[in-house]
């Protein structure tokens, strides 16, 4: 569905959910800038019992103008309400009557058969947040032009900021294009204001009760606490408390909610990632330190038997699966630790499979930093002799030019990469301090040399290796442990999906 979709309605009235939060109020807002540029009758409203009260809140429709209404009751009906962050129907939506109905929204849905009550519907689920959706939702319309609007941005960036706990719980591709997008538009004044006014007196009492009773694992050194119903963001708030805790390298911070259970995960170590235990418990992601997921009810009952969920059984339940999670790991350090006899592992030669790569000193100049998001992660690099790597699934990475030089030869032509691939690819590579520079146009076809050999074995257990470069490879059953020929101290993973189109034994 696009927004222009919905200008038939001369009408229209953009609900978000009962006691909003700042995504909500965000992604409201932006739709109902749109309907009124296009002069339609629109009002911005929410229901409910209370009334906006938190003070970050009350600041950013103040700050921004955001003219939001609290409601009990529509006088007219409208020809469409648009309920944006939240569904028309729903326990925390104030049902309103309406001539028809649409939805936009990024919230998970338990029974598809809900959506035959919409006129229209654009539902993204595990987006981060509702702010993406509809900020690539305005920046599809080609007559409306979101990327002027520096208060729009600052909105959007906040309520993406406080839905992914101060953005350390984004880990999907669209979340991160428009974090990139939105952060070097917004008022810079306006959210160093918000975010100094995100945790009220109610709120640190929600903290402190939840720190007075942590469960925690001494053998393996994690922690687990159970906090009150409360914004997501708290329970970042309390997980970054615990983890600075003498003894705690790992905590997860959950909150049982009406219909799941929201967890915020937190790791300080290298070889236990946040974002792969969030995944782990429940689906979720984030970054390596930092992580959050939701833990459906369903989940709880399928592989715990708990139909009826209490604190005790959500901490039972995650203190099992970590356990679980740590002790069916393998710990690998590259060079004389390895402990890995590869001798008689099968010897592998690279094929000479065409990738893409960018000289990115063609289109940046020296000293300036750009990020790239990469299957692992973002990753922040300086340009200066470093080659933007285009792999066989349009994924990204980086060589430095002593690498890349002799380990590949350049090839003549260009890469025949689709409109939408060259776009997927410009938006994995982003200015940090310089504005970001398209790589159309400067992509180019590259092959490895046939000295790129290895020596690979299957792994059968979840695998950590550190390498020479004192950085962690994350490996999986199936994926492989590989040795450069060239280099027995250069130890890495290669994940199975890549390894069978990229090698072939010699």
């Amino acid at each position: 569905m696009k927004l222009s979709d919905l200008l038939w309605a001369d009408s229209i009235v953009v609900q978000c959910h009962n006691a909003p939060d700042a995504d909500a109020v965000s992604s409201g807002w932006g739709a109902y800038l749109y309907f009124a540029e296009k002069n339609k009758n629109v009002r911005f409203i929410y229901g409910g019992k209370e009334s906006i009260s938190k003070k970050n809140l009350q600041l950013m429709v103040e700050k921004l103008d955001i003219p939001i209404e609290h409601i009990e009751q529509l006088e007219e009906k409208p020809d469409l309400l648009l309920t944006v962050d939240c569904r028309h129907g729903e326990s925390n939506v104030q049902s309103f009557e309406a001539k028809n109905y649409a939805a936009i929204d990024h919230h998970k849905i338990n029974n598809k058969d809900v959506l035959s009550k919409f006129t229209a519907y654009e539902i993204k689920e595990n987006y981060g947040a509702c702010a993406t959706l509809i900020w690539n939702m305005l920046c599809a319309e080609e007559d409306f032009a979101p990327k002027k609007n520096i208060k729009l941005a600052t909105a959007l960036y906040y309520g993406l900021f406080m839905d992914t706990c101060k953005l350390q719980e984004i880990y999907r591709l669209e979340d991160r294009i428009a974090r990139n997008e939105l952060e070097k538009m917004f008022d810079e004044n306006i959210m160093k204001t918000l975010m100094t006014h995100n945790l009220s007196l109610d709120e640190l009492g929600i903290v402190a009760r939840a720190l007075e009773k942590v469960t925690y694992n001494e053998k393996y050194r994690f922690a687990i606490a159970q906090a009150e119903e409360c914004d997501p963001n708290i329970l970042g708030i309390i997980s970054d408390q615990l983890n600075e805790v003498d003894g705690v390298d790992t905590c997860v911070i959950f909150s049982v909610l009406p219909d799941g259970v929201k967890l915020s995960v937190r790791s300080c170590i290298g070889h236990i990632n946040a974002n792969e235990i969030a995944s782990y418990l429940a689906g979720g992601g984030g970054h390596k330190q930092k992580a959050g997921g939701w833990l459906k009810f369903d989940t709880l009952k399928e592989k715990a038997g708990i139909c009826t969920p209490s604190g005790e059984d959500v901490t039972k339940y995650i203190s099992d699966m970590l356990e679980s999670y740590i002790s069916q790991m393998d710990i690998i350090y590259a060079g004389e630790r390895c402990g890995i006899d590869f001798s008689s592992a099968p010897l592998y030669q690279k094929l000479p499979i065409e990738i893409g790569f960018v000289d990115l000193m063609e289109i940046y100049k020296p000293g300036d930093k750009v990020r790239l998001m990469t299957l692992e992660g973002d990753v922040d690099i300086a340009v200066d002799d470093m080659y933007l790597m285009i792999g066989i699934d349009k994924e990204v990475y980086s060589n430095d030019s002593k690498y890349f030089e002799s380990h590949n030869d350049i090839c003549e032509d260009a890469p025949a990469y689709t409109e939408e691939e060259l776009e997927k690819i410009d938006k994995c590579v982003f200015g940090i301090n310089t504005d970001s520079a398209s790589l159309k146009g400067h992509i180019r076809k590259c092959l490895p040399k046939a000295t790129s050999r290895i020596r690979a074995l299957p792994i059968t257990r979840r695998t950590k290796i550190h390498s020479k470069g004192d950085k962690w490879f994350d490996g999986d059953p199936g994926d492989y442990i590989a040795m450069r020929e060239e280099d027995p101290s250069d130890i890495y993973i290669i994940r199975k999906h890549i390894f069978v189109k990229t090698y072939a034994e010699v």
